[in-house]
């Protein structure tokens, strides 16, 4: 007799393990974003969307600056 047939089927759902990486940590991660990049929270002294928006724009300018010069020339 195989030993295979010795064993019972193995079950999908009691017999997996529910890992800590994709139940705790993606969950704690997407609210740690959520929080600093909320427009809603941005008054908080946690956010940093103010700061982002900020460098965007002036990287943006940059960029804009930058083309303009690359045609004119």
């Amino acid at each position: 007799m195989p030993i295979l047939a010795l064993h019972k089927p193995f079950d999908l759902v009691h017999g997996m393990v529910i890992d800590d990486l994709h139940s705790v940590g993606v969950g704690v991660v997407k609210s740690l974003l959520h929080s600093w990049f909320s427009v809603a929270k941005r008054k908080e002294a946690f956010s940093i969307y103010n700061k982002v928006v900020t460098n965007f724009y002036y990287i943006f300018l940059c960029m804009m600056l930058f083309f303009i010069c690359m045609f004119i020339a």
